[in-house]
Order: structure tokens, then sequence, then C-alpha cells
């Protein structure tokens, strides 16, 4: 998350948008999103396993 902000902050003082932030962004999101899935899908195996 720090990452993401991070580069956020940099394209608003530089004012454009560089093609390889988005790829940046979009795979740093996606990373995010996996982890987040993989942790409640732990969490309801052991709510599932008790």
């Amino acid at each position: 998350m720090f990452l993401l902000n991070f580069r956020l902050k940099r394209l608003k003082k530089n004012g454009e948008v560089s093609m390889f932030d988005i790829i940046v962004m979009f795979i740093i999101i996606n990373i995010i999103n996996k982890n987040i899935i993989i942790i409640i899908m732990v969490d309801f195996s052991k709510i599932v396993g008790d």
C-alpha cells in the first residue's frame, strides 16, 4: 500500500501518467487483491473446520 501511495504522489507531482507507472500500479493492486483473497479463504476454511 505504501508503494502504491508513493507512486500516486509521484504521478501527481509530475502531472503526467506514464504507461510504466500504470502497469506497475496494476501489478501491485493485483498482488494485494490475491493476498487478501488467500487470507479470506484461509480464515473461511478455519471457520468451517471448527
